[in-house]
């Protein structure tokens, strides 16, 4: 749905299932969260539904979207919620100290709740995950530096620089390696996908007499995929879950690098896309919720150790794009605050009441 002109909320898409711009809609939730807290609420898992509704209709009032999308960006959101609402916490617990904007009832119910051997049972667990070593027995985990910003706004701030839709290889290796310097690589997996990379890369240009031809009928995405060893669990490392922003469901299962070119679509095959872009929707949608229910209890530390997701989306502006630093979502200077005159409805309504910032918004958690 178009956007009225003198409507201040910022427009949101879906790419591949995850909110666009994702940084900016992360920020706003968190500031969100802290307008209504509950002693209950030591997880997001635990948040009562009556401020889970609150936080929903205080979102609205700074962001429009196509009402189409709305069931979908609902999930999204709640993901995003769920992250955020972790991390918010586990700041909090690891410090053990609270923030302003937590009621001295609520931290010392929150602290009792984090006592509780049954949840520390679970952190752990959680802890280990995060420790393992996707990449081999030594590989140590998987880390990245993309830093908040999702790995779709990465592809095009990428876009932005390069003044082309990056690879996803270059993609990989911006956000892969040590103050993004494209050499030093922050784990032992990362620099065998950057190895595995550069030789098959080289096989298949030394393999061809016109190596200027060669170099232009590459396939980078397929080439991609035999690096990092191709789709595992319907992610693929480097991607994770948005990879079909850079492959078909064909290509997924690729063990070589085809240079060949693509035959053209018939009009079943557009049936046949459709109907597969449909199922992935629902896919989405049903791993998103999986995700929601999976995050309770856990937290973020140090390092990241989930891999974003590189993609590229063909049919947004890159003039959306922010700059390269990828600043903290939780940083004063870039901080949103409530348009003037907005209203919590999608798309083409009038505006309403504002929500006003807590005073503690301005500290760094």
């Amino acid at each position: 749905m178009a956007r009225a002109s003198s409507d201040p909320r910022i427009t949101l898409s879906l790419v591949a299932g995850h909110i666009y711009p994702s940084s900016r809609a992360a920020r706003q939730i968190l500031k969100i969260i802290k307008l209504q807290l509950h002693k209950e609420g030591y997880t997001w898992d635990a948040v009562p539904q009556e401020a889970r509704d609150f936080y929903w209709e205080e979102f609205q009032k700074h962001f429009i979207w196509d009402e189409a999308i709305t069931a979908m960006l609902k999930v999204a959101w709640e993901k995003i919620c769920a992250d955020r609402y972790a991390d918010f916490t586990y700041r909090m617990r690891r410090s053990g100290k609270k923030q302003q904007c937590v009621s001295q009832e609520i931290w010392e119910s929150w602290q009792k709740a984090w006592e509780d051997p049954a949840f520390k049972r679970k952190r752990e667990i959680f802890a280990q995950n995060r420790r393992s070593e996707t990449g081999s027995d030594g590989a140590g985990p998987s880390r990245h530096t993309g830093g908040s910003i999702s790995a779709i706004e990465t592809a095009r701030l990428l876009a932005k620089e390069l003044g082309r839709e990056p690879t996803p290889m270059e993609v990989f290796t911006y956000t892969h390696t040590k103050d993004h310097d494209r050499n030093t690589f922050v784990d032992r997996r990362a620099l065998s996908v950057n190895e595995n990379y550069t030789t098959a890369r080289e096989r298949i240009v030394t393999s061809q007499t016109d190596e200027s031809e060669a170099e232009s009928r590459i396939d980078e995405v397929a080439l991609y995929l035999e690096a990092v060893g191709g789709e595992k669990k319907r992610k693929v490392y480097g991607i994770g879950s948005q990879a079909s922003q850079f492959y078909t469901g064909s290509a997924a299962h690729a063990s070589t690098a085809s240079a060949a070119p693509q035959p053209e679509h018939t009009d079943s095959h557009y049936d046949d896309d459709i109907r597969a872009q449909l199922a992935d929707q629902q896919r989405q949608i049903a791993e998103l919720r999986a995700h929601v229910m999976r995050l309770s209890g856990e937290h973020g530390a140090g390092t990241s150790s989930s891999d974003p997701a590189p993609a590229t989306d063909r049919h947004v502006s890159t003039s959306q794009q922010q700059p390269l630093s990828a600043p903290d979502p939780d940083a004063a200077d870039d901080t949103l605050v409530t348009p003037p005159g907005a209203k919590s409805h999608p798309a083409g309504t009038p505006p309403s009441d504002p929500t006003s910032d807590p005073a503690d918004e301005q500290q760094h958690i």
